[in-house]
């Protein structure tokens, strides 16, 4: 019998990046330039994981695991959250996303002026 990796199960790639943001968040709030407890919200753009997340003792799913090593972390901060964000509520983090599931070679082509000028666009939007 052969096993395969569970990296074929739906999701699991954004479970896994959850919880790589919510180890560094945590590594980052206990440098000692932070001496206080942190808040922290973890965002993502799927909302089954999300779903998940919220029904987590009452399902069995394949990334039930990643889920509960992230909530593992979240209880080092002072508050946690974890929420739904669609991509076009932060389109910066979504272009940094798609930079790293591409080629090398096609990654670093204007990625940081494609940057720029999205933070720059969100930062001068006017509020209605």
């Amino acid at each position: 019998m052969q096993l395969y990796p569970v990296t074929h199960v739906p999701n699991v790639k954004p479970a896994r990046c959850c919880r790589i943001a919510a180890a560094t968040a945590n590594k980052l709030s206990r440098s000692p330039e932070r001496c206080w407890q942190s808040n922290a919200c973890l965002e993502t753009d799927c909302m089954v994981l999300v779903n998940l997340w919220e029904a987590m003792d009452d399902q069995r799913s394949a990334i039930n695991l990643i889920l509960r090593d992230i909530r593992i972390i979240s209880r080092s901060f002072n508050e946690f959250t974890f929420a739904f964000a669609n991509r076009d509520c932060n389109r910066v983090a979504h272009l940094c996303a798609r930079q790293v599931s591409h080629d090398r070679e096609k990654r670093h082509n204007n990625s940081r002026l494609a940057i720029h000028e999205l933070l720059a666009k969100d930062c001068n939007s006017e509020t209605i």
